[in-house]
């Protein structure tokens, strides 16, 4: 196993030892990792080393990625070696080099991000160890986090036959409903809308999707051009992601999620499973949506062949007035192209779901694993534990006590100003590492600490509220909030049947991997659709609409949709038995 980074202290020492005539190690009782020969050590030497900077054990955390590896030197990253004892450096290698690896028998790591798709692969080879005794002996708080219905689930489903823990999952949640009683800043998918053009139409009542269309049409006869003279229109999206850029966001914030290849299959809030060859089935809802928008004539026709630079520019622009999620950060954008009160907000009331997240008490698909190479397992699981503990999760999302957040007279933690004024800088972002290794936190970050608050501080009220922006502040103001994501719990006290949705991914998870003979009936029904979709949705009348959509539920009856639909339906019976067992 290779290193991928060099101390420059280790370089001294040597040279200090050579110059002695003595090469002995450097750091006191610590291991040496200076070659035996009198070599220099270079980046070709194993991980798993001792630095002479404050005696840390240096490992090497591996991900298949293409994000640019540099050497983290963040205080967090110091702070986490400093409580550790160990220096932990996390690269990526490209697709193509983490594939060369795996087939090497190699793969130059201590730790692994272990991407669903090669878990198999890595166990089978015996890349990655079990962890069942390295847990026993040095992750007390991964016992304490981790449920053991949770380790039995990775134990039992993702070992292939062996009965053993290879994995460990992130974001774990021992108290589901902690999360479930949460309230986001604001909802990642909604029907968004240029909230200052609402404002300039009198903010006029919105109580379905009807109202909401019929509100962007009132927006776009309002500013029929931009500033440039370029036509605008309402709506304009972009679909270069196949079907899933028409079922996602609409099924979402109408109480539906895919659970099947295809979107053939999808479930509703009660578990309920619905499929394509029901007529009022969420996907044509969808289309249906859109159609209307594209009859009332807000529908940009380029939204079939643009990409998404095209939307953003539109947006920049006031071209556009619509979006279904909130992170392209497009009042950011609006914010730099026309000023602070410009932007979106979710019109939630529109539909009768609000989209929290997903969730699943299995924890997040995001995992890791300890390489079958490396000669530091317990140093690797010793780091991985203080990831599970609450010392380790609070550090990792908020930062270092007395540095980035303190208690204040009363007790509770906070962001110092400093913090507050500089989250979302890039440059300070960098240098101070609040968030490192969100991704992999062993504790949902809603969790609560032995303090009463979450272990990621900006969770609380108080911080989300400090995330208001002008335009942010008018939204709350409309509804008596504090933060936007509050308007999804004033809409389940106000209107009847209304509904913040978090998915639980628990049943979902215990699927097994499709079979080829249902992926290849699922690509030639989605190509089916893909061809289908635009010309339901540019359909000039709702005779018209329903003529294509008979024809495209004929089409993909005739390729095999029942068999798709037969298949999700059974494994999807038999994981909910599974899950009974465990």
């Amino acid at each position: 196993m290779k290193n991928l980074k060099t101390r420059k202290v280790l370089a001294f020492c040597m040279a200090a030892a050579m110059m002695a005539g003595v090469l002995g190690s450097c750091g006191g009782d610590t291991e040496s990792s200076a070659p035996a020969d009198g070599s220099e050590t270079t980046a070709e030497n194993s991980g798993g080393e001792t630095s002479g900077d404050g005696d840390y054990v240096d490992l090497i955390w591996l991900s298949s990625g293409s994000a640019i590896n540099e050497e983290d030197t963040s205080l967090v990253i110091q702070e986490l070696a400093k409580q550790t004892g160990i220096m932990v450096q996390h690269n990526y290698v490209p697709t193509e080099k983490w594939q060369v690896l795996m087939a090497s028998g190699d793969m130059e790591a201590d730790i692994l991000e272990v991407p669903a798709v090669d878990r198999q692969t890595l166990i089978e080879g015996g890349l990655i160890q079990p962890l069942d005794d390295l847990i026993a002996e040095y992750g007390p708080n991964i016992q304490k986090t981790m449920s053991q219905r949770t380790m039995d689930y990775w134990a039992k489903y993702v070992s292939y036959g062996r009965d053993q823990l290879y994995i460990l999952s992130s974001h774990q949640a021992p108290d589901m409903e902690v999360v479930y009683d949460s309230v986001p800043y604001n909802y990642g998918v909604a029907p968004y809308i240029r909230w200052d053009y609402y404002e300039e139409l009198g903010s006029p009542e919105v109580n379905n999707e009807d109202d909401l269309l019929n509100v962007l049409k009132q927006m776009q006869d309002a500013h029929p051009t931009n500033d440039l003279g370029r036509k605008t229109y309402a709506m304009s999206l972009e679909v270069t992601a196949g079907i899933w850029s028409y079922a996602t966001m609409y099924s979402y914030y109408n109480g539906f999620e895919s659970v099947g290849p295809a979107y053939m299959v999808s479930r509703d809030t009660e578990d309920n499973l619905h499929n394509m060859l029901e007529e009022d089935y969420v996907l044509w809802g969808a289309a249906r949506y859109y159609n209307k928008a594209w009859q009332l004539g807000i529908l940009d026709p380029e939204t079939f062949t643009q990409k998404g630079e095209n939307v953003t520019e539109k947006i920049s622009n006031s071209q556009a007035f619509y979006t279904e999620n909130s992170w392209n950060n497009y009042n950011t954008v609006l914010g730099e192209s026309v000023g602070p009160e410009a932007g979106f907000e979710p019109i939630l009331e529109a539909f009768p779901y609000a989209y929290a997240g997903g969730t699943s008490q299995f924890g997040w698909g995001f995992a890791t694993a300890i390489t079958s190479t490396t000669e530091h397992a317990e140093d690797a699981m010793k780091f991985l534990d203080y990831l599970y503990s609450e010392e380790g999760a609070r550090l990792c999302y908020s930062g270092i006590e007395g540095v980035h957040w303190e208690y204040d007279a009363d007790g509770v933690p906070a962001y110092t100003q400093e913090t507050l004024d500089n989250r979302g800088n890039t440059e300070w972002d960098k240098a101070n590492g609040l968030g490192k290794f969100h991704n992999w936190i062993g504790i949902d970050n809603m969790i609560p600490a032995s303090d009463g608050y979450p272990v990621d501080l900006s969770q609380m009220p108080s911080m989300l509220k400090a995330n208001n922006k002008a335009l942010d502040e008018h939204y709350c103001e409309l509804y008596g909030v504090e933060y936007p994501g509050q308007v999804g719990k004033v809409m389940e006290e106000e209107r009847e049947g209304y509904k913040v949705v978090w998915w639980n991914g628990d049943t979902g998870s215990l699927m097994q991997v499709v079979p080829d003979d249902i992926n290849r009936l699922a690509t030639q029904v989605t190509d089916i659709m893909i061809k289908a979709f635009p010309k339901m949705i540019m359909s000039d009348t709702d005779e018209e609409f329903e003529q294509e959509k008979a024809a495209c539920m004929q089409q993909i009856k005739d390729a095999g949709a029942q068999e798709i639909i037969d298949w999700v339906y059974s494994e999807w019976e038999r994981c909910k038995e599974e899950l009974g067992t465990l």
